[in-house]
């Protein structure tokens, strides 16, 4: 939060990777009129076992809306590997036409997770 305090309350979005994304960072954030995109590992406590062992049909997404304004899409991007992110920019995610059908959070994601990328690349040296 205190990386982020020049930024907070000013509508901004913040995409982290599932080492900094919870519930509760994200409900703190969104007080903050901050959004926050990102994926976030299935072994979290708020994460449900049965939904973090889920496997669907390749390319499918499932939608879980929670009470607070976010919404977790789950994406089957490969065989036996399913991908959990967390959204507060989103209400509804939109699907892509594409072969991959790609949500809408996905796509975001994939286009803004640079930073978090470099971050990776930083923190592994």
């Amino acid at each position: 939060m205190w990386l982020m305090s020049p930024y907070l309350n000013k509508g901004r979005n913040v995409t982290t990777d599932n080492f900094f994304t919870s519930s509760s960072l994200s409900q703190t954030l969104k007080a903050k009129d901050t959004s926050i995109v990102g994926t976030i590992s299935h072994t979290r406590r708020e994460i449900p076992a049965v939904l973090a062992m889920e496997r669907a049909p390749l390319h499918e997404t499932t939608l879980l809306r929670n009470g607070d304004g976010a919404t977790l899409t789950v994406y089957q991007g490969k065989v036996n590997k399913n991908v959990l992110l967390l959204s507060t920019l989103h209400s509804t995610t939109d699907i892509g036409t594409n072969r991959k059908t790609l949500p809408e959070t996905v796509q975001l994601y994939n286009k803004t997770k640079c930073g978090v990328d470099i971050l990776d690349q930083m923190a592994r040296r």
